[in-house]
């Protein structure tokens, strides 16, 4: 039906109710037997039927807000001359709107066009955004093609990017009536016009238009036709000031790394942001004629007619009479035809250290008139076009976070009257520092990533620009630091750049007498274990009680090396800024105390002299203290769009900063049990270390976990010698034991071989021997060293396991020197390990599956073979088959968990060198990465547990998408990309450079983009001196580096292939011999081809 059917003088008669919402016609009409009406038309026609025979109907389409289910309309008129017929007969439908009940809640529901095209799928355009917190984030209801075109943070607040209908039709063409506000399909309706405006090919006239739609501190967002979002610094503002809802024009646009708008040439009928109003200081005795002439320069010009002036009336021993400088302010105003606004009495409460040296202060000014979309704002006075607040920022707010303007007059003078207070407060601070560590914490972001959704979390990082930190600044004894200005705020550059400046002079020149910052930021992903517990969303109280333990120990650790003073215990003073209502002054933070004598009693239960007295807690109001903007002035540099001029700050602080992930789970149970056992028992503090999560080992490594190693190694009995070795049997083939053992290494192997005395027996001896090997196997270091120092008569005295060990790890060293001749197996024989030698597939496929079935040593001596005559090229196919049949008996074992995971690593490196041939080795691969290695987890483990299966499944990945695209599902491919990430950095690392290889791949293959610094980290390593250049771990980097090249421009081949040189100079002969004969076969190659198994 594409025209309305319109029915003069009907019957009533012949209409039927049904229920609430349908109706049939009796007419001879061909319509809809049922027919959709509204509750008013219910009324209407109910009314028409008891007063009137007859009327006019009209039948149409699905309405504009009609219901989904709804296909046709009635509309009923009394008169066939109502102008809405008349409208509706020139297809002039006005807007109506439907209601439905849910529940007894009664939903408004409208017709939002094609708008909603832009929602995900299941996203209620009608949903209305809940008040006064809605924490959805955009990429939970706008598709992502339409975010990545429009550049928005995905992660942002959805609610803020609702803005009234004045503000949109400044910029977008919208009609009025679609613009309903507070409901999602409203927000989607200019989203898609904005979204739209990029496929319209008309050339814009110039100047374009932007609009301002959100700001944070120094940075403004607005939004243009056909461009992308806009970003605009306060810094690159010359000749105006913006505001928020403020419409401007530029005459250029650039598109930054982001893919970001940058305007230029913006003009807005904002002025330049003034200058701060003057602080003029009125004595404790004043009159009316002091107050005038301080009103006045000294040619007696008068100040406010350029610029709002300050009175400030600081403490005297009698405390001044607010009332009398009242009323003298006001007549000496009067006269002047000036207003005068005072700072409520209440804020005294709010920052009582200031107030302790300050009294009463106002602002004195003239007013003028606002631009014309401000005029309408209640409770503002105007000078210079900047706003004069009288009530408080909220009357500001014009849906968005705050006020709109970047300055007020008010606020931009009260960090300048605290300023007052710091010459006198700085001194008394000089006298207690002489005795005090201070501790000054302080938070960034909102940390939203660290509750449950059920307590308006999110779990998840919640902006790439502002994601939850803690920063600590840590100040020794005799220390005194300069002030900083009250309302410092390192993001705003633009006020505070000089000023930040000198905040860093102050940290760079006093680092080297002990000063220090810790920061505790949140990782890139909260797990649901990592998060606050249900119902708590107080996170501060939780960060500063988790990391107090690691700030004692920083301190601890200095303070012994200083000289005691007999007379008085060094005291400890923690100051914290007001966050909110949760952590504000009066706020009961006993617990602190509590946990400070805790930890200083385990200090001194491990022989450290902690000798230490805390000084009660203080939560620090905003403004309130000059020292209290350090944290924000060093937080600032972590930045990653830090500006130039302060770069050099940040190189020259790296020492002094210490910056690890906030791993809640780990700082509130695991690290107080570590710190309680190594006061116990060292052993059992190692021990436990070994069973800790990989990625908490490694974020807390360096400084901290390394240094309660050392003590506790320190400590170690012959006994708890023999216990760790026989430990890292098992663990250290582990992640984490891998990284302990390589610590162990470090200390002991100064020591070698001398500490092998110190051992109670041979058998001791030679399993320390074998730890070292091992390690330095997985470090890719020197494993010989340690293994000639095991005498054969030590040898004889090892059990089975042992003596197998012994052999395995010399197989290993050959492997690592492309030593993959088939005589080394010979050397099994000689050890007795097995009857003779097994050197093809055939005769392994026989050997693993024989019967009765073998002993677990035997079968690993059979998995060395494996790993062995997997680095062969086999070109027969039931060699081939026979090497899967092997692998199969090896997954099949009743291993221990982690073994078998091995053997599926094994497995599934071994098909991926022959995934040419055909796809049965991809299916056969996919089944032994993900198939058979999943069985092997266990409750609450995932694929992390296992960091060499990282680069196995990041190979697979590749070849398969190279191979067919459409056989991984997307979202699959970009789960696995974002979880790999973490292997591109930490652990051992051929897993690194494999991973970070295949990610490069997968990503040019597939488009999906990976971390920046991924390639970047790899070339730097060529650069560590602590990255052994040498044989497999120098040519698995360089080679890998070199493909990565060729696939690229090309640009750094000179530069590789003298890295390549090199490392074959530093190698061992068996090195050399396999790569240059391998060259010489594939002259055309690309050098990654030579590497096969588990180093492609």
């Amino acid at each position: 039906m594409d025209e309305p059917i319109v029915i003069h003088d009907f019957s009533l008669c012949d209409i039927t109710l049904y229920e609430e919402k349908w109706v049939t016609l009796d007419t001879k009409q061909q319509i809809p037997e049922s027919i959709a009406i509204g509750s008013a038309v219910k009324k209407t026609l109910n009314v028409l039927r008891k007063n009137k025979g007859k009327c006019t109907i009209a039948i149409v389409n699905q309405h504009i807000d009609a219901r989904p289910d709804d296909k046709y309309w009635i509309r009923i008129f009394e008169n066939e001359n109502d102008q809405k017929l008349l409208n509706l007969l020139e297809k002039k439908l006005p807007t109506h709107k439907s209601t439905e009940s849910s529940g007894g809640k009664k939903i408004t529901r409208h017709n939002y066009g094609d708008s909603v095209e832009i929602l995900l799928e299941g996203v209620d355009p009608n949903d209305k955004f809940k008040k006064p917190k809605d924490r959805r984030s955009l990429d939970e209801l706008i598709k992502k093609e339409v975010i990545d075109r429009l550049k928005l943070e995905p992660k942002m607040n959805a609610k803020g990017l609702h803005f009234t209908r004045d503000i949109i039709k400044k910029i977008f063409d919208v009609p009025e009536k679609l613009i309903i506000l507070n409901t999602i399909g409203g927000l989607a309706t200019w989203l898609s016009v904005w979204y739209k405006s990029f496929n319209i090919e008309e050339t814009a006239d110039l100047p374009y238009n932007g609009l301002v739609t959100t700001k944070t501190t120094g940075n403004w967002f607005g939004i243009s036709p056909g461009l992308p979002q806009l970003i605009v610094r306060d810094s690159e503002l010359d000749d105006c000031a913006l505001s928020v809802g403020l419409k401007f024009t530029f005459d250029e646009c650039e598109i930054n790394e982001e893919g970001r708008g940058t305007p230029i040439g913006i003009k807005s009928p904002l002025p330049p942001y003034p200058e701060c109003p003057e602080v003029k200081k009125i004595p404790s005795k004043y009159s009316f004629e002091i107050i005038h002439d301080a009103l006045h320069d000294n040619d007696g010009n008068l100040l406010i007619e350029i610029a709002p002036v300050a009175l400030v009336q600081m403490q005297s021993t009698n405390p001044p009479d607010r009332d009398d400088f009242e009323k003298q302010v006001n007549e000496v105003a009067k006269t002047l035809q000036a207003k005068v606004l005072f700072e409520p009495s209440a804020q005294a409460k709010k920052s009582p250290l200031t107030y302790r040296y300050i009294a009463h202060w106002c602002l004195v000014y003239k007013t003028e008139k606002p631009l014309p979309q401000y005029k309408k704002l209640p409770k503002i006075d105007w000078f210079n076009k900047f706003p004069i607040n009288k009530k408080g920022k909220e009357v500001l707010k014009q849906n968005t976070s705050g006020s709109p303007f970047e300055f007020d007059w008010m606020v931009a003078v009260r960090g300048r009257v605290h300023d007052t207070a710091h010459p006198m407060l700085l001194k008394d601070e000089k006298d207690k520092s002489k005795k005090r560590w201070l501790i000054i914490g302080d938070e960034t972001g909102s940390g939203h990533e660290f509750t449950h959704t059920s307590d308006d979390g999110i779990g998840v990082a919640g902006s790439k620009r502002k994601s939850f930190a803690y920063i600590w600044v840590i100040v020794p004894p005799n220390t005194v630091l300069p002030s900083t200005p009250s309302d410092f705020h390192a993001m705003d550059q633009n006020k505070f750049h000089h000023e930040h400046l000198l905040a860093l002079d102050a940290m760079t020149e006093n680092a080297s007498k002990g000063v220090k910052t810790l920061i505790f930021e949140s990782p890139n992903f909260v797990s649901p274990e990592g998060r606050l517990p249900r119902n708590e969303k107080a996170l501060v109280p939780q960060v500063i009680k988790s990391t107090l333990p690691l700030v004692l120990e920083h301190i601890a650790v200095i303070d012994r090396t200083k000289k005691k003073s007999k007379k008085k215990p060094t005291q400890i003073q923690i100051m914290s800024e007001r966050i909110g209502d949760e952590w504000a002054p009066g706020t009961d933070s006993s617990f602190i105390g509590s946990e400070i004598k805790k930890w200083i009693s385990n200090l001194i239960d491990r022989g450290i002299n902690a000798d230490f007295e805390y000084k009660p807690h203080k939560i620090m109001p905003k403004l309130d203290h000059p020292w209290m903007n350090y944290p924000d002035a060093i937080g600032f540099l972590q930045t990653d769009t830090l500006p130039d001029a302060l770069k050099s700050y940040r190189d020259a602080l790296q020492e002094s900063t210490i910056i690890v992930p906030f791993y809640f789970d780990f700082l509130t149970t695991t690290l107080p049990e570590l710190l309680m056992r190594l006061g116990r028992s060292p052993y059992s503090f190692m021990e436990k270390l070994c069973r800790c999560d990989v990625e908490h080992i490694s974020a807390y490594m360096d400084p901290y976990l390394s240094k309660m190693i050392d003590e506790a190694l320190e400590k170690f009995t012959p006994v708890d010698w023999r216990q760790l070795n026989q430990l890292m049997i098992d663990k250290q083939s582990t992640n984490t034991g891998r990284i302990l053992a390589k610590k162990i290494f470090d200390w002991v192997s100064p020591k070698m071989p001398d500490f092998l005395q110190t051992l109670d027996s041979d058998v001791d001896r030679v399993n320390m021997c074998l730890t070292l090997a091992w390690c330095m196997d997985q470090q890719g270091g020197d494993v010989e060293t340690y293994v000639e120092m095991i005498e054969k008569e030590w040898l004889k005295q090892c059990p089975d396991d042992r003596q197998r060990s012994f052999v395995a790890v010399i197989f290993v060293r050959l492997q690592n020197y492309f030593d993959f001749d088939l005589s080394s197996i010979d050397v099994l024989v000689e050890h007795g390990l097995i009857d003779s030698p097994i050197k093809s597939p055939t005769q392994l496929s026989s050997a693993s599956q024989a019967t009765p079935i073998l002993s677990e040593s035997e079968m690993i001596t059979l998995g060395q073979i494996f790993s062995t005559l997997a680095f062969q090229k086999h070109e027969v196919s039931e060699h081939l088959e026979q090497m899967w049949v092997s692998n199969e008996a090896f997954i099949n074992y009743p291993w221990k968990p982690n073994d078998t995971r091995r053997h599926c690593i094994y497995g599934g490196e071994f098909c991926l060198d022959y995934v040419a041939q055909n796809d049965e080795w991809f299916n056969r691969a996919r089944q032994r990465l993900f198939e058979d290695f999943k069985k092997t987890l266990g409750t609450g483990e995932n694929e992390d547990i296992e960091s060499f299966w990282w680069p196995a499944a990041a190979r697979f990945y590749t070849l398969q998408y190279e191979n067919n695209p459409n056989i991984i599902p997307r979202d699959e491919l970009e789960k696995f990309i974002q979880s790999a990430d973490q292997f591109t950095r930490t652990g051992n690392s051929i897993v690194m450079v494999r991973t970070s290889y295949w990610l490069i791949r997968l990503s040019i293959a597939t488009g999906i983009n990976i971390a920046d610094d991924v390639h970047l980290n790899l070339i730097t390593l060529l650069e560590n001196p602590d990255y052994l250049k040498a044989d497999i771990y120098g040519i698995i980097l360089v080679a890998h580096l070199i493909d990565l090249d060729q696939r690229g421009d090309g640009d750094g081949e000179e530069y590789l292939q003298e890295w390549l040189k090199n490392i074959l100079k530093n190698s061992r002969t068996s090195t050399r011999d396999y790569v240059k004969q391998w060259q010489e076969t594939h002259p055309d190659g690309s050098i990654v081809e030579c590497l096969r198994f588990n180093y492609s």
